[in-house]
């Protein structure tokens, strides 16, 4: 690619996202006028402050500083995802006048990588970088970014395998049902609690297992996705050496989103059309048995 072909390819990309350009929408009427606009300028902005901080404490020589700036980072990166997020992904699907179909999906983009954007400042944790959260009532929700493009009514859920032996460990985080739909691409961020450390066995707590996200259409799983999770100790102090009783809340979980297992089950999108076909079938072998029509049995001879 030549120097000449980056340089238009920038220009593109700058004028198709340059609608959300903070520094553009801080102080004009279009953040004004439009919800998404102006909040996503305040995350924006807040992202920002957030990679200036977590500069300023890779800088920072006084720990002390350095554990009051992290703190801040988690604070505000938990707001986002808690908070902000989930407003923002409905605000992304209401439509607003004067805006196109493809600014309509552009929304759902700049959505969709928000999660990654967050996750992916440093803030002292040892897997800041990938998704990670702790366990217990503060913990952060565990959430993944989905795209389809389906007119049929679609069931998504999110599985947490708490045993590799024992299925009755299995924890339904969250199921959603999409649809109908107008035809088209679609995208959405999928969120969900922690799961419930009481209903794991204390020996599958800490190590690594399995996040299913299936997605089934009609009572029939087409798609799998795996992904592998590790749990441990947020401290390299308590890895080393594991407390005789398992502290839940510094137990933490890395979600290996990058790396994820794909299973793919043939199914009928049509049952309806195969169950009228074999009806129809069915009733036209009954017509053509001669038992079912008397009147049009063996004709009598007539020698007799």
């Amino acid at each position: 690619m030549s120097v000449i072909d980056i340089l238009t390819r920038v220009d593109a990309i700058c004028q198709k996202y340059g609608r959300y350009d903070a520094e553009k929408l801080h102080g004009s009427g279009v953040a004004g006028e439009d919800p998404f606009a102006r909040l996503y300028a305040s995350v924006d902005a807040d992202l920002n402050e957030c990679l200036e901080k977590a500069e300023a404490a890779k800088q920072e020589k006084n720990r002390a500083t350095v554990v009051a700036l992290n703190a801040e980072i988690r604070g505000t990166k938990a707001k986002l995802l808690e908070e902000d997020l989930p407003k923002l992904q409905r605000l992304a699907l209401k439509k607003v006048k004067g805006l196109s179909k493809e600014e309509l999906a552009i929304r759902g983009d700049l959505v969709t990588a928000l999660p990654d954007r967050i996750q992916s400042i440093p803030d002292g944790s040892a897997t800041s970088s990938k998704k990670t959260g702790l366990w217990g009532s503060s913990g952060s929700r565990a959430g993944t970014g989905i795209k389809f493009d389906s007119t049929y009514d679609l069931e998504w859920k999110l599985i947490y395998v708490g045993s590799a032996e024992d299925e009755n460990y299995d924890q339904l985080l969250e199921s959603v049902l999409v649809g109908p739909v107008n035809v088209g691409t679609y995208r959405f961020v999928l969120q969900a609690d922690p799961p419930d450390p009481s209903k794991i066995r204390k020996e599958d707590i800490i190590g690594v297992i399995v996040l299913l996200l299936t997605c089934s259409y009609m009572g029939q799983e087409f798609i799998r996705v795996g992904y592998y999770v590790n749990n441990d100790n947020d401290d390299e102090q308590l890895r080393e050496e594991p407390p005789a009783k398992l502290l839940i809340d510094r137990v933490q979980r890395n979600i290996l989103a990058d790396k994820p297992s794909v299973t793919k089950f043939p199914i009928n999108f049509h049952p309806e059309t195969s169950a009228g076909a074999g009806q129809e079938q069915q009733q036209q072998q009954q017509s053509g048995s001669p038992e079912n029509h008397p009147n049009q049995g063996s004709k009598p001879n007539p020698d007799q």
